[in-house]
């Protein structure tokens, strides 16, 4: 995720830690996207406050630093494609259901789209294809 809970986690260490825990929150805010509206208060709040920290993280978001930063494309992209459903896919078969009592159950979430037996064949998968892109790694 690029936001989110760990917004507030971020702004906490900016506005309240010693210096060096700030830099190192902002460093990684710079790279969040997702704020809600509740953020950028904080942040505006800490910007009129002479807060350096949240000053450098506003110029680098000014300077869209989260996407110029971002690492160069490969030329070539290698990938082995898994059909892992067939017909009308919807969010249903997002959901976790009785896998995961909540969304930040991350781990659980995820493994619940998919079955395990579909899981081991794309293990399997890239065991065999080393080369190509793993989007778990």
């Amino acid at each position: 995720m690029k936001g989110g809970p760990s917004i507030k986690v971020l702004l906490d260490l900016i506005l309240e830690s010693d210096e060096t825990t700030a830099q190192k929150a902002g460093e990684v805010l710079k790279t969040q996207v997702f704020l809600y509206e509740a953020d950028t208060k904080r942040l505006k709040n800490g910007f009129a406050s002479g807060n350096k920290v949240v000053k450098d993280v506003l110029e680098s978001y000014s300077r869209a630093e989260f996407f110029t930063k971002l690492p160069d494309v490969e030329k070539e992209i290698k990938i082995v494609t898994y059909i892992a459903a067939e017909g009308d896919i919807s969010t249903d078969l997002l959901s976790p259901g009785g896998e995961a009592h909540s969304r930040s159950d991350r781990e659980l979430h995820g493994k619940c789209m998919i079955s395990a037996q579909a899981q081991a064949e794309i293990q399997e998968m890239q065991k065999n294809h080393p080369d190509k892109n793993n989007v778990n790694s």
